[in-house]
């Protein structure tokens, strides 16, 4: 989330908790009230609260996903190898079968 969200949620007295990806360094020279708002949000989310919260989320997509597999515990590494695996073109039902 940019810093402009998260401004807006700390002008409402929301504590956010929201994961942001690596994006390397930031010029926060024009903007320190952004650059204070994702920093106290990453000291936030890098507290033991912050990790509880980002677990639970984690248990919810993965149970949204869960009809897709078996039993809904397969693995990061898992699903990573069915995706890797090539998957065969599956053939035409209106083609007829080759015979020679």
């Amino acid at each position: 989330m940019r810093g402009d969200g998260l401004i807006d949620l700390e002008a409402v007295a929301v504590r956010s908790y929201i994961a942001e990806p690596e994006r390397g360094q930031r010029h926060w020279t024009k903007r320190p009230e952004a650059q204070r708002a994702v920093y106290h949000n990453r000291r936030r989310v890098r507290g033991a609260r912050g990790q509880r919260l980002m677990r639970r989320r984690g248990m919810y997509v993965e149970r949204a996903f869960a009809h897709l597999y078996d039993t809904g515990g397969m693995r990061a590494r898992d699903a990573a190898r069915a995706a890797r695996t090539p998957v065969r073109p599956r053939r035409s039902s209106n083609r007829l079968p080759n015979f020679r």
